[in-house]
């Protein structure tokens, strides 16, 4: 476990503690994550791509490319912040979920100019949550969205999150932004934060198989 107590500090004077996820691609939290850390926490932070299962805690986020519509309808435990400011206790939440092309395609994957010009009206947030990458962040090959980029320059949210590719790298600071990667590349990573004793923990673990077809189908 690697912790970071520089450049972490007390959001918005919430003390809350948040567990932060992504592409976990079938694999369940408590598979993932011990259980007296998953009790310990007060909100799961995802940035898309959980699929099947529910979320042991409430949960709040955007989803991804693989998460299907009848996810997206029937699951209850996430708050979605997708193209929205949401509010939990004192802390402010955005979020773009999905993945971009120059034209619209699905109800929630927007078109690049939509989101870009929806961005340029927001306001400065706590947390930025995206299923894509924004470029230039965990993104050796500049593949990212630069109009994620260009909010965080602008407005300088507290923390940025993303997925969606798997990246090298855990933290790293933008301006004032702290952007924090759940997904790595050949392992999977939660990353704990904690603001009341100001302290973030990124905790990887070796990729877990898959569940069987049986048990995916009892879990639908």
């Amino acid at each position: 476990m690697k912790t970071l107590e520089d450049n972490c500090y007390r959001v918005g004077g919430a003390n809350m503690r948040f567990l932060i996820v992504s592409d976990l691609h079938e694999i369940k939290i408590e598979d993932l994550v011990p259980p007296p850390i998953i009790k310990s926490v007060d909100y799961i932070i995802s940035a898309g791509d959980y699929l099947h299962y529910p979320f042991p805690k409430p949960a709040i986020g955007v989803y991804g490319n693989h998460d299907s519509l009848e996810e997206v309808f029937q699951r209850k435990s996430l708050i979605n912040c997708h193209m929205q400011i949401v509010k939990v206790a004192n802390l402010t939440f955005l979020g773009i979920q999905g993945v971009f092309s120059p034209r619209p395609r699905k109800w929630y994957h927007n078109s690049e100019q939509e989101v870009k010009r929806f961005l340029m009206k927001q306001p400065k947030v706590n947390f930025f949550i995206t299923h894509e990458r924004a470029s230039g962040i965990f993104d050796r090959l500049n593949s990212g969205k630069p109009f994620f980029t260009e909010y965080i320059l602008k407005r300088q949210p507290d923390y940025y999150i993303s997925g969606h590719v798997c990246a090298d790298g855990d933290l790293l600071k933008k301006g004032s932004t702290l952007c924090l990667n759940p997904h790595p590349c050949n392992k999977k990573r939660f990353i704990l934060l904690d603001s009341e004793t100001e302290k973030i923990a990124v905790v990887d673990r070796p990729i877990l198989p898959l569940p069987s077809k049986t048990e995916r189908r009892r879990i639908k």
